[in-house]
């Protein structure tokens, strides 16, 4: 029922482990440090241990909530309205703070990430919350209400498409759709999910690529194979030559700061973004300053190499890594459950608000933040937001 997250799921797990497997089979040398076979063996077993925590859990949920249970409603056609006009709105604020610079003035998306200063927490709200979540709620409604327009629709879709593009990240695109798909292939076939998305994506992707790095499409594909496997274990290999055993106690208490986000670090506890101390907060941005060769990027936010779950993993518990993917399979096992607990019941705003916790943090966390960020006051306050502009679509009578 859930096949389409499992198979994502899958991918942030296994992905950086056959970019390791390749490192390693042809011998290539990376800055981050060296590629062993034990390494590739670690890692495979710690996703093992998490991905079959999640099938089981997963097996067990679908006994009792197996089915999609929305229904008609009488407002449907007011409430699509609403949507189109706040992914107008978003659009709009989107392209101003960032799509405009980096299209016509050809600012790096990292510089106008960091440039946009208190504004990035809007604008990480609306890309990463606000827009998958107003796609589910478009597409629910469509799904348990034929009659409404596909126009309306179609321009929501569309808008939204252009809100991705307009944030320069490739992923963007595939990323604001997951619940779209997810709601579209609720009752297919895993292998046909797989035949059918997994082309879809490369194409989306592999265009992408070419339009924004000016490659050809096979120079554009191999950049994209290389990003996927190979880039996204980067951090994790940087982790394991530099924290074998994982970091001492009183080093990575400082993952702890996480917490709290940059901006609040800096105003309760004076720590500059900028700074070394900022560094120990933050293991992506940590490990880019001490493997990535541009070291000044970590420093200023502009380029963070993925740490995944597993070096997360490492860098906390060294051999003990085995406890975290226990820790890991039954958080994500949990999470699948309440969305399709709700999706049975047919509940819109709560399947909304577990499926956009699950996409934009879970997700995020197995690919590079810390198990912090599932609490952190940042995503506590982006999720109330969240809930707050649902309440906003179905509760609220503005006629």
């Amino acid at each position: 029922m859930m096949s389409l997250l499992l198979l994502i799921i899958g991918a942030y797990l296994y992905l950086p482990v056959i970019g390791e497997f390749y490192l390693w089979y042809t011998d290539n040398k990376i800055p981050a440090g060296n590629v062993t076979l034990e390494l590739f063996f670690h890692n495979l077993i710690y996703s093992s241990i998490t991905y079959v925590i999640v099938l089981v859990y997963y097996s067990y949920t679908r006994k009792f909530y197996n089915k999609i249970g929305f229904s008609e409603n009488i407002r449907d056609g007011v409430t699509l309205r609403k949507i189109l006009i706040l992914m107008t709105i978003f659009f709009s604020f989107v392209f101003y703070f960032a799509g405009y610079d980096y299209f016509f003035r050809g600012i790096n998306r990292g510089e106008i990430r960091v440039g946009l200063g208190i504004m990035g927490f809007l604008y990480t709200w609306l890309f990463v919350y606000a827009v998958p979540l107003l796609l589910y709620f478009a597409t629910i409604i469509y799904f348990s209400n034929k009659k409404i327009s596909k126009l309306t629709l179609g321009y929501i879709y569309i808008i939204a498409c252009a809100s991705a593009i307009s944030t320069g990240y490739k992923y963007t695109i595939i990323y604001s759709f997951i619940p779209v798909l997810l709601i579209l292939t609720f009752n297919k076939n895993i292998v046909k999910i797989l035949l059918l998305i997994s082309p879809i994506t490369l194409i989306v992707l592999t265009t992408t690529t070419k339009m924004v790095m000016g490659y050809d499409y096979e120079t554009a594909f191999g950049f994209l194979m290389h990003r996927i496997t190979v880039m996204t274990a980067f951090g994790s290999i940087g982790v394991w030559n530099h924290y074998p055993d994982g970091a001492d106690f009183s080093e990575s208490i400082h993952l702890l700061y996480s917490l709290f986000g940059g901006h609040l670090n800096s105003i309760l506890f004076e720590i500059d973004f900028n700074s070394l101390d900022a560094l120990n907060t933050n293991l992506s941005r940590k490990i880019t300053y001490m493997v990535y060769p541009a070291w000044e990027n970590a420093l200023s936010g502009v380029t963070n190499v993925t740490v995944t779950n597993f070096g997360e993993a490492i860098y906390l518990f060294g051999s003990f890594y085995w406890i975290y993917a226990l820790a890991c399979g039954l958080i994500l096992g949990a999470g699948i459950h309440f969305i399709m607990k709700n999706l049975h019941k047919g509940n819109r705003i709560k399947s909304g608000m577990w499926l956009i916790y699950f996409i934009a943090v879970f997700l995020s966390w197995l690919n590079s933040t810390t198990i912090f960020s599932l609490i952190s006051i940042p995503v506590l306050i982006y999720l109330l937001m969240s809930y707050l502009t649902s309440l906003f679509i179905f509760k609220i009578n503005i006629e």
